[in-house]
């Protein structure tokens, strides 16, 4: 049967290891997810792009690519501050998250959006 102290430190590291584990799914959460919008970041992007290319090489097919950049983002930014053209690239992520198939991709990339499907 085990010590009390020993009981203690039992407990201590199952707590130890549940706050490593959550902080673990939240990195690898942050490897390809964009910090700013729901959408997937640059590295994500690039790594699903080189994917999809090389499947529609192998299978053929036809892929669309289409990259987005927000009109006068910089004239919100500098007009009205960081937090509003943040607040627009958020919106304009969510409109377009709830606008593809579940089989299309969407990234934020350097203030543009990335889109193919």
């Amino acid at each position: 049967m085990p010590a009390v102290g020993d009981a203690v430190e039992l407990h201590a590291l199952q707590r130890e290891y549940r706050a490593l584990k959550t902080r673990v799914a939240e990195l690898e959460r942050l490897v390809v997810c964009d910090r700013l919008t729901p959408l997937s970041n640059r590295r994500h992007f690039m790594d699903e792009l080189a994917r999809w290319c090389g499947h529609n090489h192998r299978y053929g097919g036809e892929s669309d690519l289409l990259f987005i950049d927000v009109d006068n983002l910089k004239a919100i930014n500098d007009g009205l501050g960081h937090l509003a053209g943040d607040a627009v690239l958020i919106v304009i992520a969510k409109a377009l998250l709830a606008s593809v198939r579940y089989s299309d991709f969407v990234a934020h990339w350097r203030r543009r959006i990335c889109y193919f499907a």
